[in-house]
């Protein structure tokens, strides 16, 4: 029995290591990271655009996903029911809705950005249009509100004009989408241990999802985030930083998770909006001086190295011009093996704004793809 069970394990192995042509099996991984771009209220279509993501993500030949923007409740368990099937094991952050005090806005602080939103009609667009009327006409009266109000009004996107200026002339609300982070992990591969952090954030809730998974590759310590965006058109609403020096400030808490959880020579894995990245051939530089950050730190973005087109792009129909920038990464160290990489998730597709049909984009990024293959596979 001894020497028969030896025998079974040996052909097991055998199996496993050898393909019917004699070459050595592939021990890979592939990892997408995905922003949907479901702010509703703020990127347009969302609505008739979450279904048809959803059906996307659920479909992708992928390992690992993780996703960012998916804000609301009622995307999350669409998305979560749709993708259990092909990624059982999964992770989301609990929304925490923050502190909410005094009134933000007073009647005659607000009165000149409401002067000026009805003056231009901004009062008598759709949702998915307002934020475009607002920084397109009234930026002015919007950048000298008091930063509480200015916040406030931030964090009510999505809302009909009118809600949201009661509910700031009411309270004051500090984080968008009820708190929600926005962000999931999604993995084939089981998940040993998981952790989710809180970074310190303005108007949107930012966080990590961490989770050691057991792959082909070995445990892969992975992260999944979406940091702040570095808005030049937006008020920082705080009296005092900026949105680049909170990015900085949260690259800085995820790099020492990383050292935290992965130690010395753990294979890691970054993945996520990094709103921040490099110049390149047909892209401009975004935070790039946040972006070398993580390179500094030992970290390496085949995306950005091999692949060579934008991520969020100004040919993107829900973004309809700008700067191509490329801002979405999945950033590796350590990890033995080569890699390649290739934009995902980039085709068209006819959505519906303000009860008008147009042919758009699953979200207002396109997705990455990276792939690695373990460099101990000979033929």
């Amino acid at each position: 029995m001894k020497k028969r069970a030896t025998l079974l394990v040996i052909t097991a192995a055998l199996a496993v290591t050898w393909s019917a042509c004699g070459e050595a099996t592939p021990e890979s991984m592939k990892a997408v990271s995905y922003n949907v771009g479901l702010a509703v209220g703020f990127v347009k279509a969302a609505e008739s655009r979450a279904p048809l993501a959803i059906e996307q993500i659920a479909a992708l030949d992928a390992d690992v996903v993780c996703v960012q923007e998916v804000w609301l409740p009622r995307h999350v368990d669409a998305l979560k029911t749709a993708t259990a099937d092909s990624f059982p094991n999964q992770v989301f952050m609990q929304p925490d809705a923050g502190t909410k005090g005094a009134p933000a806005c007073t009647d005659a602080g607000v009165e000149p950005l409401l002067t000026c939103l009805a003056t231009n009609g901004c009062d008598k667009v759709c949702a998915d249009n307002l934020v475009d009327c607002v920084l397109n006409n009234c930026v002015t009266e919007f950048t000298a509100l008091d930063p509480d109000c200015n916040g406030c009004l931030q964090a009510n996107v999505g809302l009909p004009l009118a809600d949201i200026e009661a509910t700031c002339k009411a309270e004051s609300t500090e984080y968008a989408f009820g708190g929600s982070f926005g962000i999931g992990l999604l993995s084939k591969y089981p998940i040993v241990s998981q952790e989710t952090t809180v970074l310190d954030s303005t108007t949107n809730r930012r966080g990590v999802i961490y989770a050691e998974l057991d792959t082909p590759l070995g445990r892969v310590h992975t992260f999944c985030t979406h940091l702040t965006a570095v808005f030049t058109d937006i008020a920082y609403p705080k009296a005092t930083g900026s949105w680049q020096e909170e990015q900085a400030a949260q690259i800085d808490k995820l790099l020492k998770l990383a050292t935290a959880k992965a130690g010395a020579g753990g294979q890691v894995m970054m993945m996520g909006d990094m709103n921040a990245g490099p110049a390149g051939d047909g892209y401009m530089a975004e935070a790039e001086a946040n972006y070398k950050l993580f390179t500094a730190a030992g970290f390496v973005s085949p995306y950005a190295d091999n692949a060579h087109k934008c991520t969020y792009c100004g040919t993107n129909p829900l973004v309809g011009g700008g700067a191509d920038v490329l801002i979405d990464h999945i950033f590796v160290r350590d990890l033995a093996g080569t890699t390649s990489a290739a934009r995902v998730l980039d085709g068209s597709v006819e959505v519906t704004s303000c009860d008008k049909p147009f042919s758009g984009a699953y979200s207002d990024h396109y997705g990455i793809s990276v792939a690695i293959e373990s460099a101990d596979n000979t033929k």
